[in-house]
């Protein structure tokens, strides 16, 4: 193993903002490669307030020619209420290998990844679904371009609650102020939700100088769009839309 003082990232100060289950595999690639890795998780993961649709839907699952998951979270959601094996006739669609690695864990098979991780490459990778009825389980709070994408192609999609993306206010005082003192290289953001409820942490004039010094690392474009909006610069964007292409970023920022 290469000495601490020679890894890529040995000294730089990285905060992550996804819930800490969530963002472990991604904190430990950052400190192998010798950055040192803070959480401030900004969002938490909750079950669905009211799971009668989604019951409903698994009950009558045969009825689905589809079923789309667009998260690890929508697919562990989902499962927990199937104990049967998902019906032969039915196709299952992951927006990317994280969520498709979920699905697999379960036993099911994923037929569908977009080469593009999100959700208007996969209604774009989707062909003849008129008259198709889809499953989608998903975050009570989501976008709309993936179902409205499908419906404009002529299928039938039901849109169900598998889960809430809860703020998470009650994250470390102490690295909220190294944020302020601007002791931090870069933060990383994984989705939309975490880029509104960080910034939901701080008064504009802190945002602002947060990232006089501070880079941002987005997973894609949504969330890139989403940091824009939010009047957040710089921005270093994964090719990748992971983690692992947060990683990639991070590595091909830092040497150059």
């Amino acid at each position: 193993m290469r000495p601490y003082s020679k890894r890529p990232l040995c000294g730089k100060k990285i905060v992550l903002t996804r819930p800490r289950k969530q963002s472990a595999e991604l904190a430990q690639r950052l400190k192998r490669l010798g950055a040192s890795v803070y959480s401030l998780p900004t969002i938490r993961i909750q079950p669905a307030q009211d799971n009668r649709l989604l019951k409903q839907a698994v009950s009558h699952l045969n009825t689905y020619d589809l079923l789309i998951f667009t998260s690890p979270n929508g697919a562990h959601a989902f499962f927990k209420h199937t104990r049967s094996p998902i019906p032969s006739h039915i196709k299952i669609c992951a927006i990317g290998p994280k969520t498709a690695q979920t699905i697999r864990s379960y036993g099911a098979k994923v037929h569908l990844i977009p080469q593009e991780f999100k959700a208007e490459a996969l209604a774009q990778s989707l062909k003849n679904v008129k008259g198709k009825k889809i499953l989608i389980p998903r975050a009570k709070k989501a976008r709309q371009a993936l179902p409205r994408s499908l419906r404009r192609k002529g299928a039938k999609v039901e849109v169900v609650e598998a889960y809430q993306t809860l703020p998470e206010k009650n994250g470390s005082l102490k690295l909220k102020q190294n944020l302020l003192n601007q002791s931090i290289h870069a933060i990383t953001f994984t989705s939309s939700s975490t880029v509104r409820n960080f910034v939901s942490l701080f008064q504009k004039p802190q945002i602002q100088k947060v990232f006089s010094k501070c880079l941002a690392v987005s997973i894609g474009p949504i969330t890139t769009q989403t940091l824009k909006r939010c009047g957040i610069r710089p921005i270093l964007q994964a090719k990748e839309y992971t983690s692992g292409g947060i990683v990639k970023a991070l590595l091909k920022y830092y040497a150059t």
